[in-house]
This record gives structure tokens, C-alpha cells and sequence, in this order.
């Protein structure tokens, strides 16, 4: 199973950035891009990629404590081939992330070493280009985590987390 840690926004913030995704798709009209649907707008925490198990995930998970946190959604940017929505206010939310992926490497798991930055993934691409389209949401309190896996293009949450510390 393909597993990932990540942060829902409320329904109300997922249509919020669901009209920042689509304000961006008018500007691009890119017939190639592969838009992320609505209901699966999220930010990620700690990719682990494909396991036969999920217990040691769910064990490092518990493993950490965090008070809930309030972030916010804010500006369009790219890594190229990917547009997202960034998080504002997110030091909390990067603390967590790595909170997490210390437990997880405790746990004997193996993750990317690249900087975490925050983000909500909007569109897959072949190659981004500057665009230019106001992003904010609302702000919003995080009060837990999932892992979630991916199966045949849906997420499905796995179990959740809540922040409790």
C-alpha cells in the first residue's frame, strides 16, 4: 500500500483553494495538466511510498504530541512540474512534520531528506510556468493528522491523529 501522512483543510477551505485551483486552470488552459479534485486537497506531512503494513506508521504517529495550530493557505507557486497553494503561518505545521518524520525514522523508515515546504498541490504539470492569481484562504485550526493511502487515484484515510499535546 502507498502511504502518506497529510493534513485535511476543513471542507470549507478545500473549496476555497478548489477556486484558487480553477482561477489558475482558466489562466493556464493546459489541456495536459492533471488537476487534483477537490475532495482530495490536502497537505502533506511525511511521503513514505509503498509498504505491505501499516502498523509501525501508526505506531510512530502516536508517538507524537502537539497542540493544534492555526494556518492559513496563502500564494501560488511551483516546483516545476507541480502548481500548489503555500501555507502561511506554517512553522507550527513544519515542527510537526518534523516531529513526525523523527519518529518515523525511529520506526526504521527511510524519507526524503529535502527541505519540508509546506504546500497544497493544485496541478500536475509538464512544465510550470509564473502565474499570477491571488491565493488566501481563510485561516484554519489544525486539530489532528492522518495517514492516508492512495488506491487507484482516491485517498483513504487510514487512521487519524489528533493533536492533543
Amino acid at each position: 500500500m502507498r502511504l502518506f501522512f497529510g493534513i485535511y483543510p476543513p471542507e470549507s477551505v478545500q473549496h476555497e483553494a478548489a477556486a484558487i485551483r480553477d482561477r489558475v486552470k482558466e489562466k493556464l488552459r493546459d489541456d495536459r495538466a492533471k488537476w487534483t479534485k477537490t475532495a482530495q486537497l490536502h497537505v502533506t506531512l511525511q511521503f513514505l511510498g509503498d509498504h505491505d503494513t501499516d502498523a509501525e506508521a501508526i505506531a510512530a504517529a502516536r508517538e507524537v504530541s502537539h497542540a493544534p495550530f492555526r494556518i492559513a493557505l496563502s500564494g501560488i507557486g511551483d516546483f516545476g512540474h507541480v502548481y500548489f497553494v503555500g501555507v502561511a503561518d506554517a512553522a507550527p505545521l513544519i515542527a510537526l512534520a518534523h516531529d513526525l518524520g523523527a519518529a518515523l525514522k525511529r520506526h526504521g523508515f527511510t524519507l526524503d531528506d529535502r527541505p519540508y515546504h509546506p504546500h497544497l498541490t493544485i496541478a500536475r504539470v509538464r512544465r510550470a510556468h509564473p502565474v499570477d492569481v491571488p491565493a488566501r484562504s481563510a485561516p484554519f485550526d489544525v486539530s489532528s493528522f492522518a495517514l492516508l493511502e492512495s488506491r487507484a487515484g482516491e485517498y483513504v484515510t487510514r487512521e487519524t491523529f489528533p493533536l492533543t499535546g
